[in-house]
């Protein structure tokens, strides 16, 4: 969990950075949006500042006495402990993937290191298996292997509060 200023600056943070000193996370997309917005907001796949590792930010705005944000609340997953349970959910030999609304792989149960963070639209099987609403897609998956994927959409609703 980290909390920021509107410029980016770190509050307080779960984690101590080993210099002792406020780290400026600058201003990622997510914070640009949660300012813009004054609302919830989910940020992107992306390797996290003080562990280097995947993580998906999921930060709520911290608002002054007008309402209006003037930073934010952060909080971290770390995509490959979510990984992790992903992979534990399923059969060994079958592959799981949680995909954003911006096609951006967030999860995998197999080989997730390698594939977090990869945008999936200009794979052709990812584009034929969205253009499919009914019959089966055979070929082969980012990694190589022939698999029929199944799909299904899902819309996940976070309440803050």
């Amino acid at each position: 969990m980290v909390t920021t200023d509107a410029a980016g600056l770190t509050v307080c943070s779960v984690l101590k950075p080993a210099d002792g000193v406020r780290q400026r996370i600058g201003t990622p997309p997510w914070l640009k949006q949660l300012l813009q917005k004054n609302a919830f907001v989910t940020g992107r796949p992306r390797k996290g500042l003080y562990t280097g590792r995947w993580i998906l930010v999921l930060a709520y705005p911290v608002r002054d006495n007008r309402g209006f944000a003037n930073g934010a609340l952060g909080f971290v997953v770390n995509l490959m402990a979510f990984n992790a349970m992903i992979a534990k959910a399923v059969q060994p030999e079958a592959v799981t993937a949680l995909v954003d609304y911006e096609d951006t792989l967030i999860a995998r149960s197999t080989e997730a290191e390698k594939w977090v963070g990869k945008r999936l639209r200009e794979l052709p099987l990812f584009n034929e298996i969205l253009t499919r609403r009914k019959g089966e897609v055979i070929s082969k998956g980012i990694d190589g292997v022939e698999r029929l994927p199944p799909r299904a959409r899902m819309t996940c609703y976070i309440y803050p509060g």
